[in-house]
């Protein structure tokens, strides 16, 4: 029997713990903002680069944990809104994707911005950078284009009704909540727009960027002797910063909320212990009484059986 993957109930803990990665991600963020925009007088403009990274990364950090917080039912591309009744989970989904569009064009202008000034060491003349400024007006254009192509995404009612009684007739139920979305490729085309088009561009984008960055450091190797210590050092301090800039969000966002995505659900547990089981060559053990099934905590708390009951009464 295949699993669904849709839960009977929403864990009151999951929204919980998202809240309180994002009570922690507010204070790590402002200390950081602090150090680079009044603690880093070298800076000059790269600091600009480096807010502006910053600054989209935190909006995106904030959305996705505590403004509105979704519960993905993998493997079907849909899911729930847990966050405040603000605005329709379409909506929501179409505001996110356009700010966590503009950590690309953030990202590159912060490589362009060190490959630019590695590149004034031992350049005589004034760079046009023609091909720098096309990419970076190239990138400012893709979280238009690509909200754009999310926002056209979305199914009809009937579609989505059609869809889920053909494909998940066990998660119908969920068709009851307007905070409930689900979308298909094959009905809207726009979504393959969105993954294939967003992807291969992003793929792209980053090859292009990490090539600058690779050559970035190929020249300060080369230039060494001819720079200071303090200089040169001052360079790779710059380049470790942007590297964290890029890490970080991903350490303290995407890898606890996975981590909490499968924990909080009973058959994405059975799904990665029969996977472990698997890879480890290890026999399950069979109970009599449950079988090979996962129970779900019974000190969860789902909001949707508080909406329904409040409903019916």
């Amino acid at each position: 029997m295949s699993l669904t993957p849709c839960p009977t109930t929403i864990p009151k803990y999951y929204t919980v713990t998202l809240h309180l990665i994002a009570a922690l991600s507010v204070p790590v963020n402002m200390v950081g903002f602090y150090l680079v925009w009044c603690q880093s007088p070298k800076m000059k403009g790269y600091k600009y680069c480096l807010c502006y990274l910053q600054l989209v990364s935190f909006i995106s950090e904030l959305h996705m944990s505590l403004i509105s917080p979704g519960y993905y039912f993998f493997p079907m591309i849909g899911g729930y809104n847990t966050g405040a009744e603000l605005m329709s989970s379409h909506l929501s989904m179409t505001i996110w994707v356009f700010i966590l569009a503009f950590e690309l064009p953030s990202a590159l202008l912060c490589f362009v911005f060190r490959h630019n000034a590695a590149e004034e060491i031992s350049r005589t003349v004034p760079s046009k950078m023609y091909m720098e400024k096309f990419c970076l007006l190239l990138c400012h254009l893709f979280p238009f284009a690509t909200a754009f192509s999310m926002w056209k995404s979305r199914l009809t009612y009937q579609q989505k009704y059609d869809f889920m009684s053909e494909n998940w007739p066990q998660c119908m139920y969920w068709m009851r909540f307007e905070a409930f979305e689900v979308y298909d490729y094959k009905l809207n085309p726009w979504l393959a727009v969105v993954g294939i088009g967003a992807l291969s561009f992003v793929l792209l984008v980053y090859t292009y960027g990490l090539t600058l960055g690779f050559h970035t450091i190929l020249i300060l190797q080369k230039h060494q002797k001819s720079m200071s210590r303090q200089t040169y050092q001052m360079h790779k301090m710059f380049l470790f910063s942007l590297l964290m800039q890029l890490l970080i969000p991903g350490i303290l966002i995407v890898v606890p909320f996975g981590i909490f995505m499968i924990l909080s659900n009973p058959r994405y547990r059975r799904v990665l212990k029969e996977k472990l089981i698997k890879i480890l060559r290890l026999k399950q053990a069979s109970d009599p009484r449950n079988g090979n099934s996962v129970r779900p905590s019974q000190r969860s708390i789902s909001f949707v059986v508080i909406q329904s009951t409040t409903t019916a009464s």
